[in-house]
């Protein structure tokens, strides 16, 4: 679905940003939206804290007691099947709501419809059953308890599909997971349960991929009641047995029994705290044990990253910036001609000038500024088809390609009547000849439609901003050039055919490079190899046969690659000439002549496109984001 900014959006953004200069965490959330409402293709890396951990390692419960809230759908089997991504914010007043990405103006505050509304949107993308997407589900929560935090909820890995899942739902998982935790400016919340041994963490596994000295990791043990060895645990709370740069904390949740008494988050907080505080084992680590620990050491550290990260994130705003504003400056500034003819008639002119100098550019081989590295296009393409394509096919042409021995003392024969041949049998070699000749005139028209496809081709890549934004416009040019080649390929037809009548009309038996001295057509004896060897055992030819087919064949080889030498030359002179030349000629003038001949309503045709005129708002309305973002990040950095 694409989304469209709006004017009033980007204000309410910029002023929170105002308002919270001192917010880090809140920046980077309304940058994480900007970005994802924008569709900018240039990614950047934002401090984010992504949790992951197996399937039933209550990842999902931490969650709900870091924000005091059950809004998480739950159930058995894979629940979180899209990631969640959650902006913590704190109000200092007011009831505790939720807002969606795709829901900006609706507040909700029952959070069973929160856990609905996740449900819809996870099976609007994901599908019912229990398929799973990365497309993430951006949400905000607003309380007076919260601290600002940014957190990222993935599906828990598994090992087994279940029942109606894809046999490679782990690989797909993973990659999810692996796509989110390789933002090196990302913290790694890798959960735990305390009745798993920590050297087979999954989610330690997984972390190491992508962070092998775990300088981004935070460990978190979960179901910390079912600790039963509280030395070992503490040891591990106390970063001894698996070292992570930002240790362990320990956590309980509520049970199963706890949820379905509907016991208070508050509540099991509370239980949890004094718990801890009554087991002598945990004195020297009760600051590594519980929600609240564990809320304030997230807090801490994503601000911390953030305050690293900003160097980064300002390299790649000014990136992002940079690029768009040159495709706004691309886009060109939106023209407002209403009904001024002569302003509407100097952008036309001017259009069609700036569209057909391009098109002379192409075909003169003067491209600047286009992508030439992945195919041939223009005069180079034309070029090809010439000296590549063309020549080749003409000279592939065997000179007596269908004429059998037979076939051609028929023709001897016939030319000679009663009279037998004393000398050369000329008028058969002109027969034959001329019948050689023939075949050449199709691959030269083959030619001009090989040479008419890539201008048609050529036309059709030129993309100008300045004009593309005005679709018809755009359009008619593209119309009226490609009428231009049209009627231009009559003619070059015409001439191609012409040149094939002209070496039929005279055949000129006295070339310097014709082969017709007697002595050199009797010289090499093997001439009789040249005669079919078929013919040879099979039909009783006498040696004068012999010799008039040989000396035949002779000439008709000879002559033929004179005429083929002169065509393979005549004919790309005659496409240029007629057909590309022309066209660049007369471009310019004959569209402006069609335009006003057939009196194309002007105004329409410079009418933007909608898209084009919503695209430039977009950039406008982004570009002021980002530009106040990486100034408020440059403030920061400065302090």
């Amino acid at each position: 679905m694409v989304l469209n900014f709006n004017k009033l959006f980007f204000f309410n953004v910029l002023i929170s940003i105002q308002i919270n200069m001192n917010s880090l965490i809140s920046l980077i959330n309304k940058l994480q939206e900007i970005l994802t409402v924008s569709q900018l293709k240039y990614k950047i890396n934002l401090p984010q804290i992504i949790c992951i951990g197996s399937q039933s390692s209550g990842k999902s419960s931490i969650i709900e007691s870091i924000i005091g809230k059950d809004f998480l759908p739950k159930g058995s089997g894979i629940i979180t099947r899209r990631p969640i991504i959650l902006q913590l914010i704190n109000q200092k007043e007011g009831e505790d709501y939720c807002e969606f990405f795709l829901k900006p103006n609706e507040k909700i505050t029952d959070f069973s419809k929160v856990t609905k509304e996740i449900i819809l949107q996870t099976e609007k993308i994901a599908g019912k059953e229990k398929l799973i997407s990365d497309k993430p589900i951006i949400m905000k929560i607003y309380s007076t308890k919260l601290i600002d935090l940014t957190l990222v909820d993935l599906p828990g890995l598994v090992k087994v599909p279940l029942k109606g899942q894809p046999e490679n739902i782990d690989n797909q998982i993973k990659k999810i997971v692996l796509d989110f935790i390789s933002n090196s400016n990302s913290i790694i919340l890798a959960i735990t349960p305390s009745n798993i041994d920590i050297s087979n963490s999954d989610s330690l596994k997984i972390a190491r991929e992508v962070d092998p000295y775990f300088t981004r990791t935070l460990g978190v043990i979960s179901k910390v009641d079912l600790v039963e060895n509280y030395k070992e645990f503490v040891n591990i709370i106390k970063n001894n047995v698996y070292p992570l740069k930002y240790g362990y904390i320990g956590v309980t949740c509520r049970t199963s029994k706890e949820n379905l008494n509907n016991k208070s988050l508050d509540n099991q907080i509370q239980d949890e705290e004094d718990i801890y505080k009554e087991i002598d084992d945990y004195n020297d680590i009760l600051n590594n044990l519980g929600i609240k620990n564990l809320t304030i050491k997230l807090k801490d550290l994503l601000t911390e990253k953030i305050k690293l990260s900003i160097p980064t994130i300002k390299e790649n705003l000014n990136n992002i910036i940079f690029k768009k504003q040159k495709e706004l400056k691309e886009l060109g500034d939106e023209i407002i001609l209403e009904d001024n003819e002569i302003s509407m008639n100097t952008f036309l002119l001017s259009s069609v000038f700036k569209f057909t100098t391009k098109y002379k550019e192409f075909l003169n081989g003067d491209i600047i500024n286009s992508n030439l590295n992945k195919t041939y296009i223009g005069a180079a393409k034309i070029s090809k088809i010439f000296n590549q394509k063309f020549i080749n096919e003409i000279l592939s042409i065997d000179p007596l390609e269908n004429l059998k021995d037979e076939e051609i003392l028929i023709v001897i024969k016939n030319t000679n009547g009663l009279r037998p041949s004393l000398f050369v049998p000329e008028v058969a070699f002109e027969i034959l000849v001329k019948q050689q000749i023939k075949k050449l005139e199709e691959p030269g028209l083959l030619c001009i439609k090989k040479v008419y496809d890539e201008l048609i081709n050529t036309i059709n890549s030129i993309s100008l901003p300045e004009i593309i934004r005005f679709k018809k416009l755009d359009t008619k040019i593209k119309e009226l050039l490609i009428g231009i080649i049209d009627k231009c390929i009559p003619e070059v037809n015409e001439m191609i055919k012409n040149l094939i009548k002209i070496e039929l009309a005279y055949i000129n038996s006295s070339h310097p490079d014709f082969l017709n001295n007697k002595d050199e057509l009797n010289k090499n004896e093997d001439n009789n190899n040249n005669i079919d060897k078929n013919y040879r055992n099979n039909l009783n030819f006498n040696e004068r046969e012999l010799m008039e087919i040989s000396i035949v064949k002779n000439l008709i080889v000879s002559y033929f690659n004179i005429v083929k030498k002169n065509y393979c030359d005549f004919v790309p002179k005659t496409i240029m000439c007629f057909l590309v030349n022309k066209t660049k000629d007369i471009s310019e003038q004959e569209i402006i002549s069609q335009l006003y001949k057939t009196k194309e309503d002007i105004k329409s045709l410079l009418k933007e496109d909608e898209d084009i005129s919503q695209r430039r708002k977009e950039l406008k309305d982004s570009l002021i984001f980002l530009k106040n973002s990486f100034n408020i990040l440059n403030i920061e950095s400065n302090k």
